[in-house]
């Protein structure tokens, strides 16, 4: 299913996650393949970057955190959301 999320981009204990204030909570952004991620900004695949700070509209679907049982080192937020684009 297809949605839209938008919210201000947050580094939070190693993880990316939007802070989506409008509806006070915390959303963890998982980003496509080949996205990199370094102490201030976010390199996505397309060579388009996002800065810690930015406010961000981002296309893609929430999904249940049991989809994502290993790999997410340790992550936690109210909800998971799959980036497929910047909106």
């Amino acid at each position: 299913m297809q949605a839209r999320l938008e919210g201000t981009l947050v580094a939070k204990d190693g993880c990316v996650v939007a802070d989506d204030s409008v509806n006070a909570q915390t959303v963890l952004l998982v980003f496509p393949a080949g996205t990199q991620v370094n102490e201030s900004s976010v390199s996505l695949k397309d060579g388009g970057s996002l800065r810690f700070g930015d406010s961000v509209s981002f296309s893609g679907g929430f999904v249940k955190a049991d989809k994502y049982k290993t790999g997410l080192q340790g992550c936690t937020a109210d909800l998971i959301f799959e980036v497929n684009a910047v909106a």
